[in-house]
């Protein structure tokens, strides 16, 4: 089991598939600062279970579109999301080609997005270490979600040599 403290749980929020508006973050965000900082605490009680940077660390990482991706994807992949069906608690519901993606390069490396039915924009996000992992491990697919909803897609892909 991994060290790294559950985002989810720490802010009190459902794990994923479950949707996350930024308001419903924020609220949490200052329901648990609430809770658990050192000046909120009562006379002789004991320390705060979660420490204030671990919060603020939690709602930075699940406020920023990018980040809550990659988080969401090691949360899932590590087994710590719950909850029925498909990729360790969220159902894969849809196939689809990454020809259908759109290719932007960027300083970092290129990445691959497409609008999702939610409305996010660049809802569906693949980055190409990502894709050079899966081929590194003999996989010709990747498993993506969105950052705006629960959807979750398997996107396949070939192999180019040239």
């Amino acid at each position: 089991m991994s060290t790294r403290p559950d985002y989810y749980t720490v802010l009190s929020l459902p794990p994923p598939p479950a949707p996350l508006t930024q308001q419903l973050l924020k609220k949490a965000y200052h329901a648990a600062l609430l809770k658990h900082h050192p000046d909120k605490q009562q006379q002789g009680a004991a320390a705060p279970s979660v420490d204030v940077d671990v919060l603020t660390a939690a709602y930075k990482t699940l406020a920023s579109a990018e980040l809550r991706r990659e988080y969401n994807a090691s949360y899932i992949s590590s087994g710590e999301g719950g909850g029925g069906g498909g990729e360790g608690g969220s159902e894969v519901v849809q196939t689809v080609d990454l020809d259908e993606f759109v290719f932007r390069e960027e300083a970092e490396g290129g990445r691959y997005t497409k609008a999702c039915r939610c409305g996010e924009e660049e809802g569906f996000v693949i980055r190409e270490e990502e894709l050079e992992a899966a081929v590194g491990e003999g996989e010709k697919e990747v498993v993506v979600g969105c950052v705006g909803c629960s959807l979750w897609w398997r996107v396949g892909f070939e192999v180019v040599d040239g």
